[in-house]
């Protein structure tokens, strides 16, 4: 009687105790019903993808316009999943900026093709002097098969997504001797040149002492009399206002210089097919926007050009005579890139 007694007093002590804490058969609270008037929420959306991209020229010039351009299109197709900062003039020359795309370190770059064609020999072939007549010419070739060829082998040795072909333009001279008009003008005149075989070749055929020298250092070089000139595309020579630090300008148009737009495998492999297919697209859009910029502003540039240095017009150059000089140079070449290449690119 007396355990009975016991037991029946601890059931009722952890009835007790179950009631206290909420057990038993106690009623579930339910989730508040939403109100069907409320705002939605807002979904969170993630953080954009930044993307680094580069050039090597001042915020005047077109590879900087085109570069902003891009990042406009880009910025908006993808509804802000990307976002774009340009560093311009900042993170070194053509050589190291091709530097990073390999190593991933900038996501994009505008390079000269004449620079690439140190790690991609080939792209030399388009790099002889008066190889093409125009920039019709000029852009049959790059959007063509020959360009796609290019393109690849790029792709494959230099370790460089090429999205496009962008214009430098037409290389002209400046210095602070004499007007140039004929090729022995340039005898003896210490000329800032590209490092690229073919434009060293062509220099040292009109006798010039031709100075290799990366392009941030070309203005300082020419303010200390380091070097009597350079050449450069006109609009490149007015948005960098050379005129401060030279006198003669010379619309001579000896070589065409083709830049490419080049994205780092790092960044651009990891992209899905819609996104690769986005820009790929952008950069069409904005090569042929970079393009349309380059002869409008080469025109301004030379306009502004006569105003501050003396200029000497085609009309007053002998190009006959530059074209006949320059046949060595050609012959030398024609055992690198093969004849009948350079005479396709010369013919098309």
């Amino acid at each position: 009687m007396k355990k009975a007694s016991i037991l029946l007093s601890v059931v009722l002590i952890l009835s007790l105790l179950l009631t206290a804490c909420g057990g038993g058969n106690a009623p579930k609270q339910e989730a508040p019903k939403e109100d069907p008037k409320a705002a939605p929420k807002e979904e969170v959306k993630a953080a954009p993808i930044v993307l680094k991209f580069a050039h090597s020229q001042n915020e005047k010039h077109k590879y900087h316009l085109a570069h902003v351009k891009f990042k406009e299109l880009l910025e908006q197709k993808s509804d802000g999943r990307y976002k774009i900062e340009i560093f311009p003039q900042t993170l070194g020359a053509d050589r190291d900026l091709i530097e990073g795309l390999q190593l991933g370190t900038v996501d994009a770059a505008s390079i000269n093709t004449s620079v690439i064609a140190s790690i991609v020999p080939q792209l030399g072939a388009i790099d002889l002097p008066f190889l093409f007549k125009d920039r019709a010419h000029a852009y049959r070739v790059l959007d063509g098969a020959i360009g796609q060829e290019l393109s690849d082998l790029m792709k494959s040795k230099a370790s460089i997504v090429p999205a496009g072909y962008w214009e430098n333009g037409f290389r002209c001279f400046t210095n602070n001797k004499r007007p140039i008009k004929t090729p022995d003008d340039l005898k003896d005149l210490k000329m800032r040149v590209m490092e690229v075989a073919i434009y060293l070749d062509t220099f040292k055929q009109w006798g010039a002492n031709a100075t290799p020298m990366a392009w941030p250092e070309v203005y300082p070089a020419m303010q200390q009399g380091v070097i009597d000139g350079h050449d450069n595309a006109a609009d490149t020579v007015n948005a960098n206002k050379m005129w401060e630090v030279q006198k003669h300008f010379s619309d001579s148009q000896h070589l065409y210089s083709a830049v490419v737009l080049g994205f780092s495998p790092n960044f651009y492999n990891k992209l899905n097919d819609a996104d690769k297919k986005m820009f790929m697209e952008v950069s069409a859009e904005v090569a042929k926007y970079e393009r349309e910029i380059a002869a409008k502003m080469y025109d301004e540039g030379l306009v502004n050009l006569r105003k501050n240095m003396t200029v000497t017009e085609k009309d007053e150059i002998d190009f006959e005579a530059f074209k006949a000089s320059v046949q060595p140079v050609w012959e030398k070449y024609y055992d690198v890139f093969g004849k009948d290449l350079i005479q396709k690119i010369a013919n098309s």
